[in-house]
């Protein structure tokens, strides 16, 4: 609901102003009859879920007992009936004689709901117990109003009444705390002779809660007490609030999603809270510094002193020194004394150097002139200013020196290689629509398609209206650069996209956004399209030569499909032909036979489009969830237990595989194996460097071994999550069994990227070989038929791969267990791939993942915006079964231990690197265990601190170069480079490869692809080795001993375009989370601290790295100097 309103608003407010109120009126109308919609169609599934709860006809009654036990935990009455005692508010004794309200369950046994009087004590022995007296009410519906009195554990209670329930049995969207106004919606006793007269004693049960009210608002915090604060002068909020790892400060600008709520003063209560906008940090320091010399300027004026100005170093080489001269001259009547002059910057950070250097005042006489050297010695590139104090006796004069630094290594003519223009790619693609031109001559695919599935995959071609919506219908639609133009106009066309996600919407919506990317891909492909080319002969095959081809989309891949026409002859045919094999940059394709026959060497036109199996298999997949699993896993709203599957005993004498556990890996490995809340997926939450993997592995060794008729499959995003989980488990092979099963793709068979240690146990799916028996193919790696496919026990692959299972159509309950690693990093459509083989009655499913790192690569920058990034792990972390409560368990990180654990022992990094991202983005919980004594990690303390000059010669953490360079757009492309910045990575490296430093100690992240090849230039002008050089997405889940990391940016006016297109660092906080956490033993940044103060997120690092003298370069922001005076 949060991200909807946001995007409701934005498609309401970016109208032009003299359209008509009345539209935008009737069309805000129309969306919230939507919400009561979806909002009447949800209550009544809650309804269908909750009708088990009472059987039919059931009544209620009040009957009066005698108390036969008591103790400080229950109440026994008549010898058979329990009451829990801490839900009774009267003072009882043995021996006492009761009035309780009860009911009937389905088992024909009596529940009491609570003890409603004390009738005194009981003397009459000789009474049968049947006897007592029984009035019999019927049971209504009904919400009741009220406000939480306190927690205690999961439990809840109602201020003013005797009202008490667990969360565990209540369905809800939130976990209430002290204060909330909630609506109840219970069973109650109903009195036919007394209709209206319902209170809140006569609830029998607490059937689901929600907020009494709620609201989404843009505000400006008020105050910030450390732990909690107010927004509006009314709304409430405290840390656990904030969704985006920033600290809050007075003045930031928020939005937040509230509740009705008593919070001391406040009437609400935030449960939500993003910040938009930072308070004062889009500053002019250039106006700062202006104001300071203005001052002294006319300070100047009323001594009769003249002093040098300007004082500017323009475009001083890196290698080169420049020196001048400042003159101060006194025009007065009157000696004056210079004291002594002093330069403000840290000597570190400094680059000028001025002499003669006072020993004793100077005496300055009437019309005399006294000069001074400054010379500038470049240590880093771009631009800076630095602070001199000239002290007079009396009396200061304040001069700022201009400096910018620049280097020749950068060559301007080596700017990145241009390619297809957007408008290029979508008109081709719009030529290639109107043609539809299906008459062409049938290639040769790398795979026989089989005869017969029992599950046949479906074209699932793009809907017209759905190309329309993304392109437009008009050239100046298309070829807009507004997002939030194009954002409106696809709503328009498409509304599903504009209602929150739901079971109502959840196909569609699903489906529009596949298509969506779909036709993003498509567009990227065109890129690779050649208007004039000749094809070369190589054995069966006819091939081309394409450069710049990558492993991973948007690129040509094994099984694409090319069609190819006679640009001199416009009557031939077009044939099609399709990708064999790819070695190089040379593509290999074959066509009809007829084309290989005939094709002389003429010139051809070649157009290609990508295999479109992955995008059929995610919209069956979607087709297939609802029935599949069915509302409680993919919108769970309760928390539902089962007995458990181990007893507490078996559990005990568990054996560990991997004997270092630690204890969360431990929990996470026991709870899931107790499995109390099948079938709601249970979460391993695993943070950079906690032992994820470990954990997984663990997990699937101990399933095998204590369930002898377990069958496990394990998913993952991508090829290299499955092969280390493949790696981990046949370490083990000789412990259980090697009933292991690594499915790949075709195009893998050959490939480098496949270890050779699990190349025994891969296999492709072969369709067509239906009944056939294995046959040995190159590589070590086997084609196996239908037959032979899931049979093992522990079936990897990747969540596509795998999506050739659902066509075999296997028996219900054939996986026992479903495993999917990496979980935070797959679309909700991928994983629904693997998830839709459980059996949602018997099968348990697994997610391992980390939310708060980089999601799942998404082409297009509209369904990012409408949220196809977000993963069916984040988005069950928000639900209620899986929502932190404190007040429970508080020992678990707020995390209910049935559901989820979280990792929190760091393996990787050290406590300096891990402490910043640790309070930003995991609450302060990770807990470093890299072993800091250990000969590697001393050696690359030292050197760090050397480069850093830092006091303390122990010391690792975040390290930051400032740097105001400028930025460089490679032509038609939205990627951008900084010379300065990549000038200063490469110099960094040196002096690193001087101490002694390998390539493989090094990485280096940048957001960008054009700065990645102007750092690349740079080393190789230098003929430096290079070590690892790629965007973020790159290295998640790698690891370095030095990260460094280029911003690149330098412009603010450019920020926003960045978010649109999901480039740069700032505003993204998962890209900064996984960036900061790559390293083992030190981050080395290098940015430009004046643009970076304006996200939140970033002035946290800008002030740590000041604050723990880990920074040198430019002149800090005004903001960042006043908070190192506050501190």
């Amino acid at each position: 609901m949060f991200s909807y309103m946001s995007t409701l608003f934005k498609y309401l407010f970016s109208k032009n102003s003299e359209e008509d109120d009345n539209e935008k009126e009737d069309f805000l109308a129309e969306q919230l009859l939507d919400l009561e919609i979806i909002n009447e169609t949800q209550n009544e599934y809650d309804n269908k879920t909750e009708a088990h709860e009472f059987p039919k006809n059931t009544v209620c009654f009040q009957k009066t007992g005698v108390i036969t036990c008591i103790n400080t935990s229950e109440i026994v009455i008549d010898d058979s009936l329990y009451f829990d005692a801490q839900s009774c508010t009267l003072d009882l004794k043995f021996n006492d004689q009761v009035l309780y309200l009860g009911y009937k369950n389905q088992n024909d046994s009596t529940v009491v709901v609570r003890i409603l009087k004390n009738l005194g004590a009981f003397w009459d022995s000789g009474r049968d117990i049947e006897e007592s007296e029984e009035t019999v009410y019927g049971i209504i519906e009904h919400v009741v109003i009220g406000e939480v009195d306190e927690r205690k554990n999961r439990y809840v209670y109602i201020k003013d009444s005797d009202i008490k329930f667990s969360l565990d049995d209540v369905a809800s969207n939130l976990v209430p705390v002290s204060g909330d106004w909630l609506e109840l919606k219970c069973s109650v006793q109903w009195n036919e002779e007394k209709p209206t007269d319902i209170s809140p004693s006569q609830v029998l049960k607490v059937k689901s809660i929600r907020p009494l009210r709620s609201k989404i608002k843009n505000v400006i915090i008020d105050e910030w007490f450390g732990d909690y604060g107010i927004c509006d002068k009314n709304i409430y909020f405290n840390r656990q609030s904030m969704q985006d790892g920033s600290v809050p400060q007075k003045g930031n600008h928020v939005m937040l999603e509230a509740i009705e709520s008593n919070q001391g003063l406040c009437t609400w209560r935030a449960t939500k809270v993003i910040t938009i906008q930072v308070s004062e940090l889009i500053e002019d320091v250039d106006n700062t510094h202006t104001d300071e010399e203005n001052n002294s300027l006319i300070i100047e004026q009323e001594q009769k002193i003249s002093v040098t100005h300007p004082i500017d170093f323009e475009n001083i080489n890196f290698n080169e020194s420049k020196s001048m001269v400042i003159t101060i001259l006194n025009n007065s009547g009157q000696m004056h004394y210079i004291n002594k002059w002093i330069v403000l910057n840290k000597k570190k950070d400094s680059q000028i150097n001025l002499t003669p250097i006072l020993t004793k005042p100077w005496r300055l006489y009437p019309q005399q002139k006294f000069t001074l050297t400054i010379t500038c010695r470049p240590k880093f590139l771009g631009k800076t200013r630095e602070h001199i104090k000239i002290l007079f006796k009396g009396f200061q004069i304040d001069r700022y020196v201009n400096i910018q630094v620049v280097n020749d290594l950068f060559l301007n003519k080596n700017a990145p290689h241009k390619r297809k223009t957007v408008q290029e790619s979508i008109t081709k693609m719009k030529e290639i629509i109107s043609e539809n031109n299906n008459a062409f001559m049938p290639g040769v695919k790398p795979l026989k398609p089989p005869n017969f599935m029992a599950v046949r995959l479906g074209a699932f071609a793009i809907p017209s209206k759905v190309w329309a919506a993304v392109l437009g219908d008009s050239e100046q639609a298309a070829y807009s650069p507004d997002f939030d133009q194009i954002i409106n106009r696809i709503i328009s066309f498409l509304p599903c996209l504009l209602q929150p996600l739901n079971i109502n919407n959840y196909t569609d919506r699903w489906h529009t956004l596949l298509y969506m990317e779909e036709i993003q891909q498509n567009i990227n492909m065109r890129v690779y399209d050649l208007s004039k080319v000749f094809l070369i002969r190589c054995q069966e095959y006819l091939g081309v030569e394409i450069k710049e081809l990558s492993e991973k989309r948007p690129s040509l891949m094994l099984g694409d499909k090319a069609i190819v026409k006679d640009i001199w002859d416009s009557n031939a045919p077009a044939y099609e032909g399709f990708i064999h094999i790819i070695k190089g940059d040379v593509v290999l394709m074959k066509f009809h036979q007829k084309f290989h026959e005939s094709y002389t060497g003429s010139d051809v036109s070649i157009e290609f489009h990508f295999s479109r199996t992955m995008f059929r298999r995610a919209h069956q997949t979607i087709n297939f969830a609802i029935t599949k699993l069915g509302p409680d896993v993919l919108f769970p709203s309760r928390v539902s237990t089962h007995s458990c599957l181990l007893s507490q005993k078996r559990l005990s004498t568990i054996k560990w595989f991997k004997k270092n556990l630690n204890d969360y890996q431990k929990s996470a490995v026991l709870n899931i194996l107790q499995g109390e809340c099948r079938p709601l997926p249970y979460c391993i939450y695993g943070p950079p460097g906690t032992g994820k993997t470990v954990t997984v592995t663990e997990l699937i060794l101990q399933i095998l071994t204590q369930f002898p008729d377990s069958r496990i499959l394990v998913a993952t995003p991508s090829n290299s999550a499955a092969n280390l989980i493949t790696e981990k488990v046949i370490e083990y092979r000789e412990m259980f069994s090697d009933s292991i099963l690594r499915l790949i793709a075709h195009h893998l068979v050959n490939s480098d990227n496949l270890p050779e240690s699990i190349k025994p146990f891969c296999s492709t799916l072969d369709l067509s070989a239906e009944n056939t028996k294995r046959r040995q193919i190159e590589s070590g790696t086997n084609s196996r038929g239908t037959s032979f496919i899931g049979r093992h026990r522990v079936t990897i692959g990747t969540c596509y791969c795998l999506s050739g299972l659902i066509q075999l159509n296997l028996p219900k309950g054939h996986f026992t267990h479903i495993v999917v690693d990496e979980a935070g990093q797959a679309t909700e459509p991928e994983v629904m791939i693997p998830l839709i083989l459980a059996d949602k009655e018997s099968s348990q499913i697994i997610l391992a993942g980390d939310p708060k790192q980089l999601g799942p690569v998404i082409l297009s920058k509209y369904c990012k915006e409408l949220g196809l990034d977000e993963s069916y792990l984040s988005r069950i972390l928000e639900m209620f079964p899986y929502q932190k409560d404190y007040d429970a368990y508080n020992l678990t990180d707020g995390f209910n231990p049935r559901l989820v654990t979280k990792l929190n022992h760091n393996y990787r990094s050290l406590q300096e690197v891990l402490q910043l991202p640790s309070a930003m983005f995991y609450e302060a919980s990770l807990v470093a265990k890299l072993d800091r004594t250990s000969p590697w990690v001393t050696k690359l303390l030292k050197v760090v601190s050397e480069i850093f000059q830092t006091a303390d010669s122990e010391t690792g953490g975040i390290f930051m170069y400032g740097i105001r360079g400028c930025n460089a757009r490679a032509e038609d492309s939205p990627s951008w480079y900084n010379p300065q910045e990549a000038s200063m990575v490469a110099l960094t490296v040196c002096k690193l490869y001087k101490k002694d430093v390998k390539p493989d100690d090094l990485g280096i992240i940048t957001p960008y692809i054009a700065q990645i090849k102007c750092i690349r230039l740079l080393f190789d002008a230098m003929g430096l080795p290079q070590p690892k050089i790629g965007t973020v997405e790159e290295f998640q889940g790698q690891e370095r001993p030095i990260i460094l990391i280029s911003t690149v940016r330098s412009s603010e006016s450019h920020l926003q375009e960045d978010q649109k297109n999901s480039l740069g660092f700032v505003r993204s906080a998962k890209r900064l989370n996984v960036a900061l956490t790559r390293a083992q033993v030190a981050v080395i940044l290098f940015c430009d601290p004046h643009l970076l103060c304006v996200d939140p997120l970033w002035i946290q690092v800008i002030n740590s790295t000041v604050q723990n003298d880990k920074y040198i370069g430019c002149d800090l922001p005004h903001i960042v100097k006043n908070n190192l005076r506050n501190k």
